[in-house]
């Protein structure tokens, strides 16, 4: 993730968005992270904060939208959210079973929303 991408997430989060991000590998998810705190304009946001507790990672926007973090290897079930953000790379090493899962899982995620989006980090749509 780069800044441009953290600025695109925050605006839609700010919304009142749940957007989840997931990476190729968890320690991407540290990186990603910083992208967002190392930013002014967006660390600057009342009510911004890290929030890391009991394996989740995530930006809070206080009381608006959030970002969460997760690997794409991890299991995706019993989320919800607005947008799904995976890596291209990530999404490109799973093998074609776990792929259909996983687009099983990521459209199941987005569809209680009232704007379903599922796209890789290079802007191709998965939904």
């Amino acid at each position: 993730m780069n800044r441009f991408e953290a600025a695109g997430l925050f605006v839609e989060a700010a919304k009142g968005k749940r957007v989840i991000v997931l990476t190729e590998r968890r320690w991407e998810i540290g990186d990603a992270i910083r992208c967002f705190v190392e930013h002014p304009d967006i660390s600057a946001w009342p009510g911004f904060r890290v929030c890391r507790r009991n394996g989740e990672e995530r930006v809070d926007l206080g009381g608006r939208g959030r970002i969460v973090f997760h690997s794409a290897a991890s299991n995706l079930r019993g989320l919800s959210a607005d947008i799904v953000l995976v890596s291209e790379d990530a999404y490109r090493a799973m093998n074609d079973g776990r792929r259909e899962e996983f687009l099983r899982d990521a459209r199941a995620i987005v569809s209680a929303s009232g704007c379903p989006e599922v796209v890789t980090d290079r802007g191709t749509r998965l939904s």
